[in-house]
């Protein structure tokens, strides 16, 4: 018989061989991984940003303001943000805190109000209308270095109106001087009562709104009460 010719080729050691793969397999892993952390990283929303989006889909935002943020905090300055007006401390102070975590001194001009024209300037600058007037005092609010409006109803049509810039507002809580009618009187036990209800009611209505400051209530006392006798 003749002798073969066929060339044996041997195998590598059986633990080369696993070792190999396991490093090919954890390379493999840890390309995975690091892949998905670059999407993750590239595509992950933060929750301010995600705020800010919210607000630009359903706010007429104003202009920008070198420096400000779009409720009137000063962007000098962080703390953590909590996507609602407060009171907080900022370098030792108590100081309202922007829904973005941007400490506001709030310069507000008061009772802007529809009420508050004659009816001649009604009806040479607005033809009559609310709406025009309302567009147009939010943006002079700004204009004149102002960042928020005050003793306003939150509930107003006009100020939630989608059309009109929105501005940070101290909002008319409610009228709690009509003693004697819908109020009863303060020393009386259900005059807290009637104040928690309406409390209940003005939160109801200001939940979801992020540019209201801060309620304040009418509390004078009524003519006869300080009158004389």
């Amino acid at each position: 018989m003749r002798p073969s010719n066929k060339v044996v080729i041997r195998p590598k050691n059986d633990v080369s061989l696993k070792v190999s793969r396991v490093l090919l397999t954890l390379t493999a892993i840890f390309s995975f991984a690091a892949v998905a952390v670059a999407l993750y990283s590239t595509t992950r929303v933060s929750p301010e940003k995600r705020f800010e989006q919210k607000l630009s889909a359903n706010y007429l935002l104003p202009p920008a303001r070198d420096g400000r943020s779009v409720f009137g905090g000063w962007k000098a300055i962080t703390v953590t943000p909590t996507y609602r007006f407060r009171i907080g401390k900022v370098q030792g102070r108590d100081t309202f805190i922007d829904p973005l975590g941007y400490p506001m001194y709030a310069r507000a001009i008061l009772d802007v109000s529809w009420d508050n024209l004659t009816e001649e300037a009604r009806a040479t600058y607005f033809n009559n209308e609310e709406l025009p007037w309302a567009k147009s005092s939010a943006l002079e609010v700004y204009k004149w270095g102002f960042n928020a409006i005050g003793y306003i109803d939150p509930t107003d049509e006009i100020l939630l109106d989608p059309s009109v810039t929105k501005v940070s507002y101290f909002g008319l809580f409610d009228n709690l001087s009509d003693w004697g009618t819908e109020m009863p009187n303060p020393w009386d036990s259900a005059w807290v009562a009637e104040v928690d209800t309406r409390a209940q009611e003005y939160t109801a209505a200001i939940k979801d709104d992020p540019f209201h400051i801060a309620a304040v209530p009418v509390f004078e006392p009524p003519v006869d009460f300080l009158s004389a006798d």
